[in-house]
């Protein structure tokens, strides 16, 4: 048991420091205008992801909170249990479209590393700027970075306004 915490721990310490990290990349990087950077995006959104088999077949559907900050870097959390939150980035591509790749470890039921999950995301920005839609790639690997499966699908976003 005191193995299982001391990795839950280093995986938990392992990803403050990555946010950290982050969190003062953008600092650095916030040299650029909020509309030139694509600003818009920046702040916090409740949102809705359906996962699918890519063939139709709806595996899960799960709430998110994503925190999308100044300078190009996300944190994310949802209310799936046996895996981190995701950090990640967001790029934008002009037009109100936006790159956010996400990704997070995931465990086992004993606490054991099981492996990582990549998402690759593409969000459309409303023109109002208070939700988004978008289509997702979720990449699952074993703890040796095998692709295990590649699953699709979708996210809708909304802004939590103060």
């Amino acid at each position: 048991m005191n193995n299982i915490l001391q990795r839950l721990s280093s995986v938990f310490g392992l990803i403050a420091l990555l946010t950290c990290t982050f969190l003062a990349t953008s600092a650095i990087a916030g040299s650029q205008s909020p509309r030139e950077s694509g600003g818009r995006l920046v702040g916090f959104f409740e949102s809705v992801v359906t996962v699918t088999n890519c063939n139709g077949v709806v595996l899960k559907t799960l709430l998110t909170y994503q925190q999308f900050n100044q300078g190009g870097t996300l944190t994310s959390i949802d209310n799936q249990p046996l895996r981190t939150p995701g950090i990640g980035t967001w790029r934008y591509n002009g037009g109100g479209s936006y790159s956010a790749p996400t990704e997070f470890f995931t465990f086992n039921t004993d606490g054991t590393p099981a492996g990582e999950t990549k998402l690759i995301r593409t969000l459309q920005l409303a023109p109002d700027g208070n939700s988004y839609t978008g289509p997702a790639t979720v990449e699952v690997y074993d703890v040796n970075g095998n692709l295990i499966v590649t699953l699709c699908g979708t996210e809708v976003g909304t802004r939590v306004v103060d």
